[in-house]
């Protein structure tokens, strides 16, 4: 696998638009640069907020919002939400591919009926040019959230999967499709003692992804690492980043594949019996 498919979550998120309407409310997100000063997010009591990145990030939650703050990151989108107000804490950041630090001073409100932005932070300076280029990667859902098509795919696939029926978001567009792939991808990971079955197929515009069953048959614990995966994929996310040894509750995860185009022509061919590459 050479460098241009390394799998980098940060490639999925790009700059998101302002989208104003003459009719109803504009659309907005708001854009961030990090430049190493403590960047200041606040979020309202019982209303999720979204904060955007260019990179697969960790979050270190501090003891002192254990049983205040809910986060969670999926597809290179961090997820937050309280269910108490608190003063300013700093959260930390972590890049899990080069390991900088982005910091935030995170402010936890009262009930508001505001609907507050969703965040994008970057730390490039993008031009006019590339936004425009990257508009068909987006995806608008209930005139509210305007989100990269292939994040809204990869979140839709791991609803199915790890969220009660009642929670799965209704997406306009998102179809379920026939998977053409073999029973077994064998040549996934094939550095790895797990075994990768293909489970269900999404279609939005011009992606797919296909969601795949990872099982570790080894006595041992695995680190599940994106760069691992042979195949020509827009992007993977790991539903857990470890499995467990073989028996074990957490022996098994999943893992959602997006790629531009039919997810059939981004997997390598499966070797025939008695053949080998």
């Amino acid at each position: 696998m050479n460098n241009k498919m390394i799998i980098k979550l940060s490639q999925l998120i790009i700059t998101l638009f302002i989208f104003v309407s003459s009719f109803n409310n504009a659309i907005a997100v708001e854009l961030i640069t990090w430049d190493r000063t403590p960047i200041k997010i606040s979020i309202n009591q019982n209303d999720e907020r979204m904060v955007i990145l260019e990179r697969n990030i960790s979050v270190g939650l501090p003891a002192s919002l254990q049983d205040k703050l809910r986060v969670q990151s999926l597809g290179g989108v961090i997820y937050l939400k309280s269910n108490a107000p608190f003063t300013e804490t700093r959260l930390m950041l972590k890049d899990l591919e080069t390991g900088e630090i982005i910091l935030v001073d995170l402010t936890g409100n009262g009930p508001s009926k505001k609907k507050l932005e969703t965040i994008k932070i970057t730390t490039d300076n993008e031009s006019e040019a590339n936004l425009k280029k990257a508009e068909e990667n987006y995806t608008t859902v209930h005139d509210e959230q305007v989100l990269p098509t292939p994040v809204l795919l990869t979140r839709y696939a791991a609803q199915n999967y790890y969220a009660p029926l009642r929670a799965i978001e209704k997406v306009p567009g998102i179809k379920q499709i026939s998977m053409s792939l073999p029973p077994l991808l064998t040549r996934l990971v094939p550095q790895l003692p797990i075994t990768a079955e293909p489970k269900s197929v999404w279609r939005l515009k011009n992606y797919e992804v296909v969601a795949i069953k990872l099982v570790n048959h080894s006595k041992g614990y695995v680190n599940l690492d994106a760069r691992l995966l042979q195949g020509n994929f827009y992007s993977a996310t790991f539903q857990h980043n470890t499995l467990g040894p073989k028996g074990e509750p957490t022996d098994t995860t999943m893992l959602y594949i997006v790629t531009k185009g039919k997810v059939i022509n981004a997997f390598l061919p499966e070797l025939s019996k008695g053949r080998e590459e």
